[in-house]
């Protein structure tokens, strides 16, 4: 994470995205949630239990999980309960260097400054894998795999994570195959006034378990209060806190994202019991330490960008 600071608001430049493809390059300019108050049940009617996810609307799949527990201080969380969760991977390393979340058949969202690595930006995308249904990453699982990737689109005014616009939409090289233990989550409104605060989200991630620890070989995850813009500006003195900015933490430290959950989600549920993705995880200062809460891309204020992307 970027412990850097910066003054400055976040703003769409009317210029080209900046695009990372599998061409060796330079940096070049190139869900609804329904209101139920019950999560809809599947009903299958063929003998494989996939062809239903792969044959519904996005607005029908997205953010359902699967079992779920409360998860207090961070643990490790049961196998296949988030299935959008994915790790960025170089290719040919077992390890994640960040973390994404799955929001369509062929698109990821992540955090831009993921691909900004030893002062200079990922040349080429296809250095770069993408690990679905994973959980273990030590394991052989029957889901898991690693995807091909064909490029990166990051916003052309973004510079540093601290500066806002810490948002990335990674193209898979080919579409995947829907399954309960794979396929996206729901995006929020974009017209929404709900700025989540007081709500609880949940983090998860393969990130470093502590600060200047080691990073974990399983999906681990993390309950953490969102707190509204102005608290959270207090609180971190060292960051000019932005309204395209989510802030989550526990006011009394030992729970939040840490160097390798970078990209990750920050979610929470909603009345219909779907998964809704709030923010992704972008900076702060150090890790889950007293009253410093984590920042994150509030993902509602690029509700309009990112399908601009998608393509």
């Amino acid at each position: 994470m970027s412990l850097m600071n910066y003054s400055a608001s976040s703003t769409f430049s009317t210029e080209p995205d900046t695009t990372i493809t599998t061409e060796p390059t330079t940096i070049t300019a190139t869900s609804n949630q329904d209101n139920s108050t019950t999560t809809p049940p599947i009903i299958t009617t063929t003998d494989n239990p996939n062809d239903w996810w792969n044959t519904q609307p996005l607005a029908e799949i997205c953010g359902r999980g699967g079992s779920h527990r409360r998860i207090v201080g961070g643990r490790e969380v049961t196998p296949g309960s988030y299935p959008w969760m994915v790790g960025l991977k170089l290719k040919g390393n077992l390890g994640v260097f960040c973390g994404g979340t799955l929001i369509d058949k062929q698109y990821v969202l992540t955090a831009a400054h993921c691909f900004w690595r030893y002062g200079e930006w990922t040349k080429n995308a296809s250095d770069i894998v993408i690990r679905v249904g994973a959980h273990d990453l030590r394991s052989t699982e029957p889901e898991a795999r690693d995807l091909s990737v064909a490029s990166i689109r990051i916003p052309k005014n973004y510079t540093k994570a601290s500066k806002g616009l810490d948002i990335a939409v990674i193209k898979l090289e080919n579409r995947v195959e829907f399954s309960r233990r794979l396929h996206p989550i729901c995006l929020p409104p974009g017209n929404s006034a709900d700025d989540y605060a007081g709500r609880v989200g949940m983090l998860t991630g393969w990130g470093d378990t502590k600060e200047g620890g080691n990073s974990s070989p399983v999906l681990m995850g993390v309950d953490v209060q969102v707190w509204n813009n102005s608290a959270c500006d207090e609180s971190l003195e060292e960051f000019d806190v932005i309204s395209s900015m989510i802030c989550a933490g526990d006011r009394a430290g030992g729970k939040n994202s840490c160097q390798g959950d970078s990209g990750g989600p920050l979610m929470v549920k909603s009345e219909n019991g779907r998964w809704v993705l709030i923010g992704i995880v972008s900076t702060g200062q150090g890790c889950a330490r007293p009253n410093n809460p984590g920042i994150n891309t509030r993902v509602s204020d690029y509700i309009d960008w990112i399908p601009t992307q998608m393509s």
